[in-house]
């Protein structure tokens, strides 16, 4: 019995067909199929159509139900999670939650906001939920939260970074998922697209990285910002522009996390599911596909990699699109730029700077083995180690267990 949730699902699902914000050939023959009950035929179409138009909010529930009459119930489960985050006006976006609130109730109690339950607007909200913080209320971590779930999209392909939505003051806010990063930051044009307090007086701190040959100023602001159910006061580093927040090691430091790419997505969607951690250390030894990792103050995540058959340490980074080092890293390795490296423009956190790119005979790093690896050389950067970014590892899966300093690695 699957409840009234899903009966009130099910008699609205061909009330969708016709509205779909584009036409699409691929939308309309999976429709077709979808009627004739032929699910499996359907889906190829619907997921090119969802490609197609990545913003129609109606191509991606019948994707997600069509997953969900096939039995698979992870793709389904992301699907209508991307509905409920991405498409609040939507009528998709309530028949999602209704489909969420049967298939994982405590993943849509996470992604919904008080007031959805509250105002009743929600059709077959869960049971049990009693109100929840709300956006004015300050804390770190909520006790009670052991776990939590969201949902990523790669910027441009399976080797690009990793955008998750969020909430900043209870502001909807796109965020960068940046292993890499010390800190959670912002720009000042985010703050005033949001309507939040821009802090005010000369800066107070200064940050560097890929892109800075000295600091650039910044200061510091305390905002309450909500992942995947997690709500915390983050002390943010607040720049005077940035394209896009990002959420850095301060947020996240303190869960073991695992970050998998979906099935048949090409590597550009996934979840990143988060587990409060318990502070022990289990006396397993490491298998053939984990890595230890050292951490230093700054939270970064510092792994052994081998370059050309020479031992380095790299700072594992999903903010980082590819493998980068100074030309002094690279000169401690032995390691010569070639005359014909392509010249490129890098951006970090705090500006752009010239740098290189060429191929390096071998890099390893645990099971992860690659020959002819793409690299990038930046002429001047403050990079106390090199970037092992998602050119690397992207279409690996991969938990970063905190308790035992490992990174666990799975081939998908």
């Amino acid at each position: 019995m699957l409840g009234r949730s899903y009966i009130f699902i099910a008699a609205a699902w061909l009330c969708l067909a016709t509205q779909s914000v584009l036409a699409d050939p691929y939308f309309d023959g999976g429709i077709a199929l979808f009627k004739k009950n032929e699910y499996k035929q359907a889906l190829p179409y619907l997921s090119r159509a969802m490609t197609n138009n990545p913003y129609d909010a109606n191509a991606l529930y019948y994707y997600s139900i069509t997953c969900q009459k096939l039995g698979d119930r992870k793709n389904a489960t992301t699907g209508y999670a991307r509905l409920v985050s991405q498409f609040p006006d939507s009528q998709a976006r309530r028949l999602a939650v209704a489909a969420l609130s049967v298939l994982d109730p405590t993943y849509c109690r996470q992604l919904l906001r008080p007031a959805d339950y509250l105002s009743g607007s929600s059709t077959g909200k869960p049971t049990g939920f009693t109100g929840g913080s709300g956006a004015s209320s300050i804390y770190d971590v909520d006790p009670a939260v052991t776990q939590g779930r969201v949902d990523f999209v790669r910027r441009e392909n399976a080797s690009s970074l990793m955008e998750v939505m969020g909430r900043l003051n209870g502001r909807d806010c796109q965020f960068l998922f940046d292993t890499g990063a010390s800190d959670c930051c912002v720009g000042k044009n985010t703050l005033q697209e949001l309507n939040i307090k821009l802090p005010s007086g000369p800066p107070t701190t200064s940050v560097s990285g890929v892109g800075s040959k000295s600091g650039t100023p910044a200061w510091e602001e305390n905002l309450e910002l909500k992942v995947g159910g997690i709500t915390r006061t983050i002390k943010f580093v607040v720049l005077e522009n940035r394209e896009e927040p990002l959420i850095g090691q301060t947020f996240f430091h303190d869960f073991i996390y695992t970050i998998d790419t979906n099935v048949g997505s090409n590597g550009s969607r996934g979840t990143i599911s988060f587990s409060k951690r318990t502070g022990t250390r289990s006396a397993s030894q490491t298998s053939l596909s984990s890595v230890p990792f050292e951490r230093l103050s700054s939270n970064h995540i510092i792994v052994p990699v081998e370059v050309d058959g020479k031992k380095t340490k790299m700072i594992f980074d999903t903010g980082a699109t590819m493998v980068v080092f100074t030309r002094e890293q690279l000169k401690a390795l032995a390691i010569a730029v070639p005359p014909d490296a392509v010249a490129i423009r890098n951006t970090g956190v705090s500006g752009s700077s010239d740098g290189l790119v060429f191929n390096v005979h071998r890099l390893r790093m645990g099971p992860i083995d690659k020959v002819d690896m793409q690299v990038g050389v930046v002429e001047d950067a403050k990079m106390a180690f090199p970037l092992l970014g998602q050119s690397f590892f992207s279409e690996w899966k991969y938990t970063l267990d905190y308790d035992r300093n490992i990174l666990n690695l799975q081939k998908r």
